[in-house]
């Protein structure tokens, strides 16, 4: 046994390896019999059920089935009824509710109204300020761009952080000017880094002086002014230039420009403004090195006559002075007004200070400079206007002796 040898050249096969195949053997068909026994058992629980389903009438519920079967139509109603009584109901109760909610509220307002005013509450202060017509520092705009730029950058687009950005910078500005104007330390530097008191004193006075030079700018205040274009036009001598000075005539054209284009003289005189004659009232001098011209003329518009008056320093002129000849339908003379060479400002004479001198005034009264209304006054003894110098003893010295 042990040296015979199989048909093929294999050695045979030994009693373990003829065991393990009929163990395998045996378990496969064990599981082929259990499944085909599962499947058979299966079609015939399925059988028996549906013979003594039919038998019994039964069958399984459906989703709709528990629905009412009065039809759409009776649903419908039903459900606008319900909603009609519910809004009875409703009715019903805030009618009911309306006065005293309405009593209650409106003793609530006038007695939180009273609070704020007496200073109780902080915060309801600032609420009562707010909703009397103060700002936040978080407008429409600045809610707007911070919305627009965050809502972008959440989609995608990063440059739209600009607009964030944006928006934040104007509810900062806004926060810090409306601190200034209600001169609020403490709540400027609430949510800044704990700063020494004298570091918080002078940013606080830097901040302040910047909005009022800002403001004081937009409102036109010469104070404010930056005059550094004369030095690029050529220096600060350029404006005392001979050259540039003004003449009778030039001043004469430039005056009556403006006076026909400005808006009072038009209301006072009406339109088409023009001169009745060529001045008759002229000064040309050099006083003190400057050459000076003092004009005066008379003008006249649809609704009256005026005189008006212009005096010239070098190449400046300030004011335009403007007395009305009409009156009103008490007989009362307007007054008159002062305008400038360009834009739309003007002022009573009454108003000017006192050292803003008219050029001609009224008769000679001997009186001081400081005292008269104008640089010149009439002396009907000499028929001529007189600056009071004339009998000044510097004159009487030049005088020669013979």
């Amino acid at each position: 046994h042990d040296g015979a040898q199989a048909q093929d050249g294999e050695l045979p096969p030994s009693s373990f390896a003829r065991l393990a195949r009929f163990s395998r053997r045996t378990r496969t068909r064990a599981e082929l019999a259990f499944e085909e026994w599962r499947d058979q058992a299966a079609e015939i629980r399925g059988r028996t059920a549906a013979k003594w389903r039919g038998r019994l009438g039964w069958r399984p519920p459906r989703p709709w089935e528990g629905w009412s079967v009065e039809g759409t139509d009776a649903a419908a109603e039903r459900c606008r009824t319900r909603w009609r009584q519910s809004i009875e109901r409703f009715d019903d109760w805030f009618n009911g509710h309306f006065y005293r909610i309405g009593a209650a509220a409106t003793s609530r307002r006038v007695e939180f109204a009273q609070r704020c005013k007496e200073g109780e509450s902080p915060v309801a202060s600032a609420w009562m300020s707010r909703s009397s017509g103060s700002k936040g520092p978080i407008d429409l705009a600045t809610g707007v761009l911070v919305g627009v730029g965050v809502g972008g950058v959440l989609q995608g687009y990063a440059w739209m952080a600009l607009f964030a950005l944006w928006g934040a910078t104007r509810g900062v500005r806004c926060f810090v000017v409306q601190r200034l104007d209600a001169n609020d330390m403490q709540g400027l530097f609430r949510y800044a880094p704990n700063l020494p008191l004298h570091r918080r004193v002078e940013i606080y006075d830097r901040l302040k002086h910047e909005v009022t030079t800002f403001r004081s700018l937009r409102a036109g205040e010469l104070q404010y002014a930056d005059m550094s274009w004369i030095e690029q036009r050529g220096g600060t001598r350029e404006a005392m230039d001979p050259k540039l000075d003004y003449t009778p005539e030039a001043l004469f054209n430039d005056a009556m420009v403006a006076v026909a284009a400005h808006p009072r003289v038009q209301d006072a005189l009406g339109d088409g403004v023009y001169a009745e004659a060529e001045p008759d009232k002229v000064v040309y001098r050099v006083h003190e090195g400057i050459a000076e011209v003092f004009l005066g003329w008379n003008v006249r518009g649809k609704l009256g006559s005026a005189e008006i008056q212009v005096k010239a320093t070098a190449s400046i002129v300030d004011f335009i002075y403007v007395f009305p000849k009409v009156t009103d339908r008490y007989g009362l003379r307007a007054p008159g007004f002062v305008i400038r060479p360009h834009g739309n400002w003007t002022q009573d004479c009454s108003e000017l200070p006192k050292d803003a001198k008219q050029p001609f005034g009224g008769e000679a009264s001997g009186r001081m400079y400081r005292n008269r209304s104008g640089v010149f006054e009439w002396d009907w003894t000499v028929k001529e206007f007189r600056t009071g110098y004339e009998e000044h003893p510097r004159s009487k010295r030049s005088k020669p002796w013979w």
